[in-house]
């Protein structure tokens, strides 16, 4: 914190508020400087004071969002019915559409790609620790690799069925859904 201006973690917070709200209502595009600096409120040489560059501020921003993720699944894991929180937190909507639009972006960033894989390598060894976790109670924590089996399938279900859903495509979503509740629920009790 030494040499930093009062309230410079402030501004900085609401850059990146700005930043991720525009990402959500509007797509990764829609994430400019000057759009930042609108949405904040800011004028657009005080946004290029805290992030050099428009790539150190999606950095931010993921990183930001990312630990959000991270500590959410650690509270799954601690949860009672961990599994089933995994599927909530994986088909929320605001969840999926700020990482299909990371995605999309990292194809055009290599820094956020970077981001991408440090914490996707990180989300996967905590989701295959919840599908471990409820394997284990089941009496079938013995299957090798049944946990991480377990782990990208209840992932990528739920983000494919949030994804499509909106977009309109939603034929056999909910019976999708029910039956995968019903297994989930199954094994976390």
């Amino acid at each position: 914190m030494t040499g930093r201006r009062p309230g410079a973690d402030a501004t900085r917070a609401a850059i990146i508020d700005a930043a991720e709200a525009l990402m959500v209502e509007s797509g990764y595009a829609s994430v400019t400087s000057r759009g930042v600096a609108a949405k904040a409120g800011l004028k657009s040489n005080l946004l290029h004071y805290h992030f050099k560059t428009m790539d150190e501020l999606f950095v931010a921003l993921y990183r930001r969002v990312a630990e959000t993720f991270a500590r959410e699944r650690e509270a799954a894991l601690a949860s009672e019915r961990p599994l089933r929180r995994l599927w909530e937190l994986t088909s929320d909507p605001k969840a999926v559409t700020i990482i299909f639009e990371f995605v999309a972006l990292a194809n055009h960033r290599k820094a956020v790609q970077a981001e991408l894989a440090t914490f996707g390598t990180r989300f996967r060894q905590l989701d295959v620790e919840i599908a471990a976790k409820v394997l284990a109670r089941r009496g079938l924590g013995w299957v090798p690799g049944l946990p991480t089996v377990l782990a990208v399938i209840v992932e990528s279900v739920s983000r494919s069925l949030s994804m499509q859903s909106a977009i309109g495509v939603t034929e056999g979503r909910d019976q999708t859904v029910a039956l995968f509740l019903q297994a989930i629920d199954w094994l976390d009790s």
